[in-house]
């Protein structure tokens, strides 16, 4: 079958195609939006305090009613109302460019993790087309420019582990775009491991200059958490906006399953919950595989990726305790999918060239991968035939 397979080639994508479908996926996202913003939004968890906290600051005021939430999302709101005219406007018009962008980061750090396009077009495709944006996308909440933040942030975190030219400006964006994921949502410290760990591993300067240098970006990296604290002191709140004092209260060996339960998640829908345990497992062999690999070879790029994947599923079971697995809404899963897509593509990569002896292999991956596309599609038409009720005007406090 493989032999078969390996006399059948695929149309070059040469010239202008290629750029034309990489804008024709970044289009996607926002096309279904504004497909499904016909009858309004949906108003679901947080929403309603977020648009509440951004027509707050339009009117010069500190925003009430907003306790413990970050600060970056409103401020974004506000910002783009001054444009649109109003937070929920503002909510729509981020949604769509949000989308695409997310498009663009994940083929921008597949590209520079794998070093091949084609597999950095299918993980932009995946994207694309996939439930998860389109359900984060139509509900006004911070998680679809977290999502963005934490991808844009891996970007030059793996360019700074794979090449010597402007290594230190790469580590300082990075920084500071993990910074802007920290604004949005707190699970963004997750990215601090990953910065320092690119830190580390970058080329050049002794071990003292190198410790010194780990030491200032992940400072730098955290002033986005930083910037909340202080928000949260300002309102009487207390550093951390939220009382965690109960979460030592389960063992790891009861919180380890469910965090696995959550990553199965990501790509098992819900009628076959027999099997999220096994694709949760799947899932961390694929991220421990893909360190394993770039550690013991000149590859490093994924390793940010690959950090940020354990340390945001760490840190989010930490915090949903009480509620994991019951709460995995596609929302708290966006953020992690364009990692996970690096880390996979890392190993298609580097465990298939293409060779005359491999290029049997190598096709079969583009079939499986175009088959995950079509999956994704599939699932996204079912949960736009499935919308919930929408409506552009918010239910009150």
């Amino acid at each position: 079958m493989v032999g078969a397979l390996a006399h059948i080639r695929f149309v070059p994508l040469g010239g202008l195609r290629f750029p034309l479908l990489l804008v024709f996926f970044a289009a996607i996202p926002g096309l279904l939006l504004l497909f499904t913003f016909q009858d309004g939004m949906i108003w679901q968890g947080d929403s309603r305090a977020y648009i509440s906290a951004s027509d707050d600051l339009l009117a010069g005021q500190l925003p009430e009613k907003f306790d413990w939430w970050p600060i970056g999302y409103p401020v974004l709101l506000a910002l783009t109302a001054l444009v649109s005219g109003s937070s929920v406007s503002a909510a729509a018009i981020s949604a769509v460019v949000g989308g695409g962008l997310l498009v663009l980061a994940t083929y921008s750090l597949i590209k520079e993790v794998s070093g091949k396009r084609v597999l950095a077009l299918f993980a932009s495709a995946f994207i694309a087309v996939s439930p998860g944006l389109l359900e984060t996308g139509w509900i006004p909440q911070s998680d679809l420019w977290f999502a963005v933040s934490c991808t844009a942030s891996l970007i030059p975190l793996a360019k700074a582990l794979n090449t010597d030219r402007n290594m230190a400006r790469w580590l300082l964006l990075g920084a500071l775009l993990t910074t802007t994921a920290t604004l949005f949502r707190y699970s963004g410290v997750a990215l601090l491991p990953a910065v320092a760990a690119a830190s580390l591993l970058a080329p050049a300067g002794a071990a003292s200059l190198r410790l010194l240098r780990t030491v200032s970006v992940t400072l730098l990296a955290g002033l986005g958490y930083g910037l909340n604290v202080l928000w949260h002191i300002s309102i009487g709140l207390g550093w951390s906006g939220t009382d965690r004092g109960g979460v030592v209260d389960r063992s790891a060996a009861d919180v380890i399953p469910e965090v696995l339960i959550g990553l199965g998640r990501l790509v098992v829908p819900a009628r076959f919950n027999s099997l999220v345990l096994v694709a949760g497992l799947l899932l961390v062999a694929v991220v421990a595989s893909a360190l394993i690999v770039a550690l013991r070879s000149s590859s490093r790029a994924v390793v940010p990726a690959s950090i940020f994947i354990v340390g945001f599923w760490a840190s989010f079971g930490i915090a949903m305790l009480d509620w994991l697995p019951q709460t995995q809404a596609a929302r708290y899963a966006l953020a992690a999918q364009p990692a996970l897509l690096a880390c996979l593509m890392f190993l298609i990569r580097n465990s298939t060239s293409p060779t005359e002896v491999s290029r049997g292999r190598w096709l079969l991956w583009r079939v499986l991968l175009l088959g995950a596309v079509l999956l994704q599609l599939g699932r996204t038409a079912v949960l736009l035939s499935n919308r919930p009720e929408a409506s552009w005007l918010p239910p009150t406090l």
